[in-house]
């Protein structure tokens, strides 16, 4: 297969990092090339290992697997969705001098030489961490949704400097020495699991601090005001999609002015719960008394991003401006990204 000229972003290598990312952004309508000097995959009967997170992640972008899946199983759904949506693996191919994405000098398998033109490269070794399927395929959920961003002109560039802080975090969360027996009754009362509340895209400002900017949504179950039904947060926070949550009751007229500004300016899907029997464990988890309301922004790699005590439309603006640093406002909004209801949940 002959090497395309230009792409969107050029990946190099193929191992479970560029399998999880290239499947992720194609969906997205970006132009993927997927190199690798092998012939063949390698290690394909390599078992590996994967926690719920993982699994998850994988689940959505396609790839369908148990806690334990070969590479070459991984490999072939990745490859249907490349070929679904138009992206190439070129086997063979090598980088022969990068000189910068306007002039990428790659060998083919024939020995020929072309000259590839792309907005990003990336040389997906660098994604793995600590050789743990688990760890690197978070480190692709956190970074997949900001390149698809800057790909398709709505988040800029700048982004990445705050993705390099958050790899820092991972790979320094996931490489601390577990502490010494005599320490272990202390460290078992604190939560110790991964964390983003030291990155700059993480604002909390609530009082409350038993869950913050920067955790894990937690996956409570809901009852949807729409389907009238339970579900969870899981099945309405997607991978790959920005969410806001209006916690607390508000006028009918308020929440249709709120809901048509967000949506009018930024790609978010947005869910309402109001005060309700049906939900009060929600209020009582985030620590809601009667009356107040809670904003909470949940990124599309299901970390808080904004934890806000009530209402403010000139807050929430500046977070997804210029913390997400989100280009949409006075722009068209891509479909996909905001759902086709105006509020995901309720009526």
């Amino acid at each position: 297969m002959s090497i395309s000229s230009t792409s969107s972003i050029l990946i190099h290598k193929v191992n479970i990092a560029s399998l999880a990312i290239s499947s992720y952004l194609a969906q997205f309508g970006v132009n993927v090339l997927l190199i690798d000097e092998d012939t063949q995959l390698i290690n394909e009967e390599e078992e590996l290992i994967f926690d719920d997170y993982a699994i998850s992640f994988l689940n959505t972008i396609g790839i369908n697997i148990t806690p334990k899946a070969k590479l070459v199983d991984i490999f072939k759904q990745a490859k249907e969705i490349l070929l679904k949506n138009m992206c190439t693996i070129n086997w063979g191919t090598t980088v022969v001098k990068n000189e910068g994405l306007e002039n990428i000098k790659l060998r083919d398998l024939h020995n020929n030489i072309v000259y590839h033109q792309t907005d990003k490269f990336i040389d997906a070794k660098e994604l793995e961490i600590n050789k743990n399927t688990s760890i690197t395929i978070k480190n692709i959920a956190l970074l997949a949704w900001k390149l698809e961003g800057v790909l398709n002109g709505y988040i800029s560039r700048s982004i990445f400097i705050n993705h390099n802080i958050e790899e820092r975090l991972l790979r320094e969360h996931y490489q601390k020495k577990p502490p010494l027996k005599i320490f272990k009754n202390i460290f078992e009362k604190k939560d110790i699991r991964f964390n983003l509340k030291e990155s700059k895209i993480s604002l909390h400002l609530s009082q409350q601090r038993n869950i913050e900017a920067g955790d894990l949504l937690p996956n409570l179950s809901v009852f949807d005001e729409r389907l009238k039904q339970e579900t969870n947060f899981y099945n309405w926070c997607k991978f790959g999609e920005i969410h806001l949550i209006i916690l607390g009751s508000i006028s009918q007229q308020n929440l249709f002015n709120v809901a048509k500004w967000v949506k009018s300016n930024f790609p978010l899907r947005l869910f309402y719960l109001p005060d309700s029997e049906k939900n009060d464990h929600i209020f009582s988890f985030f620590k809601i008394i009667e009356g107040e309301k809670k904003l909470i922004v949940v990124r599309p790699d299901r970390y808080i991003g904004l934890i806000l005590d009530h209402l403010d439309l000139e807050v929430l603006d500046n977070y997804l401006s210029n913390f997400l640093q989100l280009q949409t406002k006075g722009k068209p909004i891509n479909q996909k990204l905001i759902g086709s209801n105006i509020i995901e949940n309720y009526p």
